[in-house]
């Protein structure tokens, strides 16, 4: 991402100046507890309780110990130690298992520390995870993030159509719409 300002580090104020000061200054090793998706479930489940959290069909370090004949017909592939790293099953007779292999196999050896530059994904051991699919009613699932800033929440991000159209929305504490874009997903009426 190119900024049209140079980032004041010493004294930050902008989002973009909080996260870089944050990733250069700042580390609390529950960053590193939150980041990683297998520890993240064991610390939701301690503070607010396991029905919060997506079932789990397993676990595992290396592809070869999936047994995907016990795996229902839809799930969701995820490793633990980054962002993006999601395959959506949505018909477990269409896969492909080559590509499928191919494709864990390289985000397994990745170090997503060194793409995001964040330090707490540096510790995070590689894991595979297989959790059950979800989707509303029109076989999406809406993703929502409430942005907070010392401690107060801000404003909200919704992404919808994540692998197909996707549309990423902003919106103030009383879902008005707000006229911002983050990323490469555009801003777009619900």
């Amino acid at each position: 991402m190119e900024l049209k300002y140079k980032l004041n580090l010493d004294n930050p104020k902008t989002l973009d100046e909080k996260i870089q000061w944050i990733k250069f200054n700042y580390h609390d090793p529950l960053m590193t507890k939150c980041a990683d998706k297998v520890k993240a479930r064991d610390y939701i489940k301690e503070k607010i309780g396991e029905q919060y959290l997506i079932p789990l069909f397993g676990v595992y370090d290396k592809f070869e110990d999936i047994n995907f004949n016990k795996l229902p017909h839809q799930f969701v592939i995820k490793c633990n130690h980054g962002s993006g790293f999601n395959i959506i099953v949505k018909d477990k007779d269409k896969l492909d298992l080559k590509v499928i292999r191919k494709t864990i196999k390289k985000w397994m050896k990745r170090n997503y520390s060194n793409i995001s530059k964040e330090l707490n994904y540096l510790a995070i051991k590689p894991k595979i995870i297989i959790e059950k699919y979800m989707d509303d009613n029109s076989g999406d699932l809406r993703d929502y993030k409430i942005n907070c800033f010392n401690g107060k929440p801000e404003f909200i991000w919704m992404d919808i159509d994540r692998h197909s159209n996707h549309k990423r929305n902003l919106y103030d504490l009383n879902w008005n719409q707000l006229p911002y874009k983050i990323g490469r997903a555009s801003c777009r009426e619900r």
